[in-house]
């Protein structure tokens, strides 16, 4: 099964919608550069550079698999430190991660995925 898609966006008018219900995931206020998120049923993950603010149970499940499947404790330890790379990791039928840029060269990541199939 292929990994995650990789798609690059930028939050133009400060929401960003499920790609796959339409809900509305992350609103941003022009004066204040926190996220409000509301992940909806579809939304794997929603984090940045530094860390995952939201994990579904389903991308809990994965990461783990993910990790234990690493056999070197330095990998190991970059993936559990690089939200990036774990979520290039993700195996999931049409699944798509948004890597969105904000400031100069600051990411961040929202992942997402039909529900649950007799793939996993």
């Amino acid at each position: 099964m292929a990994r995650i898609k990789r798609l690059y966006a930028r939050i133009e008018d400060q929401t960003f919608f499920c790609p796959f219900c339409g809900a509305t995931v992350i609103e941003c206020a022009d004066d204040d550069p926190d996220w409000d998120y509301s992940p909806c049923e579809h939304t794997l993950f929603i984090g940045h550079e530094g860390a995952l603010e939201y994990e579904s149970e389903r991308f809990e499940l994965l990461a783990a698999k993910i990790l234990d499947s690493i056999v070197d404790d330095e990998e190991r330890h970059h993936l559990e430190n690089d939200v990036d790379a774990l979520t290039d990791r993700v195996k999931l039928r049409n699944a798509v991660k948004y890597v969105i840029v904000s400031a100069p060269s600051y990411e961040n990541y929202i992942g997402f995925a039909p529900l649950r199939s007799n793939e996993e």
